[in-house]
């Protein structure tokens, strides 16, 4: 009683140490990484950068206006934004058509004349022809029609996360402070901050859905309260503990993040019904608990260690991917599959020692069911194996067919959720 107690309250302190290590847990946004390493392609871009620097340290704020931009009191406001944008954190250099001139020579000097007399509305009529015409302008920092102006903003290169979402919670804040009918971003900072909190939103909905899905089949296995909390919780605890580990770790996630929890689920699920099921054969056999514990370990924890290694290994093999996301990915995996046994081997058997039979799972005639629909199965493949030997053919074919029309091609737009204000104004900049 004293060691599963021990147990017990180690897993304990490791689920609250991981709680606080969550908070660590950081998270990636680049599209460079997606890049296999020791690429020709690749290592020109990196020497291109280094001459010239990134081409996606930007911003594009733009501003509508519905009844044309061309409006002084809209210039005005327009103006004042566009300089108030110079005070923004990580911004180097703004840039709008209210602050570009026209060089013109005259007999004295070479002077510049605004792209826009904000002060004289009278020429408002000449610099739309002039600069909606300008092929420099257009489609840049001004739309076709004349309803959109443009802010480019240069940024700091290399942004971090923490430091993008500072930056577009800055611009979020001075933007309100006007009354713009319209308004839509598009550049690395904004992408970086979205994206990423798109990943964490995924990694938690994913888990909770998953989570939820599991609850109710487990409840349909062993349609016992307690047989369903002993599974939930030591599939939960195997999550915690990895996410807590990769904290410890600092392991960055990326955009294969919201794999994890359903990886965690379904390897922690597995190891749970063949230690359960286990469990209470051997009760049902007559087996004292601790009897029974022992022989479930001895004769399931090994076949259990042999599935989670080999299926630790086979994401290992990823790291001969040139990918860095996927290599990472296989590491992390690899992790969670070996936590996820530990979880269970240490933690549930030493949980379940404190239940019945009974009180983990219920026989009736769905159980009868079950045995007679298994018991048909193994009949069936044993006396029929040229029709699964076809079956098979058929299926081998058809997943070929399948993968002969898989695309590689890649669009940002893929990565963006369908309803959200991102996608929105992805659309509207790539639209004008």
């Amino acid at each position: 009683m004293k060691i599963r107690i021990l147990v017990i309250a180690v897993f304990v302190v490791l689920a609250i140490g991981s709680v606080f290590q969550i908070p660590k847990l950081r998270f990636t946004f680049d599209f460079e990484q997606f890049f296999p390493q020791g690429d020709e392609d690749l290592e020109y871009f990196r020497e291109f950068v280094k001459a010239f620097e990134t081409d996606d340290s930007f911003m594009l704020i733009a501003i509508k206006r519905k009844n044309g931009a061309f409006d002084q009191e809209f210039l005005e406001q327009f103006h004042d934004f566009t300089l108030k944008t110079r005070d923004l954190p990580y911004v180097l250099q703004s840039i709008s058509l209210t602050k570009i001139g026209y060089p013109i020579r005259t007999p004295f000097a070479i002077t510049t004349i605004p792209a826009i007399h904000i002060d004289d509305p009278t020429q408002y009529a000449k610099d739309s022809a002039r600069v909606v015409n300008d092929e420099r302008f257009k489609y840049n920092l001004i739309s076709a029609n004349g309803k959109t102006l443009v802010i480019y903003l240069k940024m700091t290169d290399r942004m971090s996360f923490d430091q993008a979402r500072e930056f577009v919670n800055g611009l979020n804040a001075l933007v309100a402070q006007y009354n713009f009918e319209e308004y839509h971003y598009m550049g690395r900072p904004y992408f970086q901050k979205e994206l990423i909190e798109l990943q964490m939103w995924e990694v938690a909905k994913s888990a909770l859905i998953s989570g939820i899905l599991v609850t109710v089949l487990l409840w349909f296995i062993y349609r016992r309260f307690w047989g369903v909390v002993v599974s939930v919780s030591s599939i939960l605890l195997g999550m915690l503990l990895f996410l807590g580990f990769m904290g410890v770790l600092g392991r960055s996630f990326n955009a294969l993040s919201a794999l994890y929890p359903v990886l965690m689920i379904i390897v922690g699920t597995s190891d749970v019904i063949h230690i359960m099921s286990k469990y209470v054969d051997e009760l049902r056999k007559g087996q004292p608990r601790d009897r029974a514990i022992l022989t479930t370990i001895r004769e399931i924890g090994l076949a259990t260690l042999m599935t989670s290694t080999t299926t630790a290994i086979g994401f290992l093999s990823l790291l001969t991917n040139r990918v860095t996301p996927i290599r990472d990915f296989g590491i992390n995996a690899a992790i969670g599959v070996m936590i996820a046994y530990a979880t269970v081997i240490f933690f549930t058997t030493v949980f379940l020692s404190f239940f019945n039979a009974e009180q983990i799972a219920k026989i009736g005639s769905r159980q009868a069911n079950w045995d007679k629909a298994m018991l048909w199965i193994f009949d069936y493949t044993r006396l029929k194996p040229k029709r699964i030997v076809l079956v098979s053919a058929v299926a081998l074919a058809f997943s070929a067919l399948g993968i002969s029309m898989i695309t590689t091609n890649y669009e940002v737009i893929n990565n963006l959720p369908r309803d959200g204000k991102i996608t929105g104004d992805f659309h509207f900049l790539n639209g004008n």
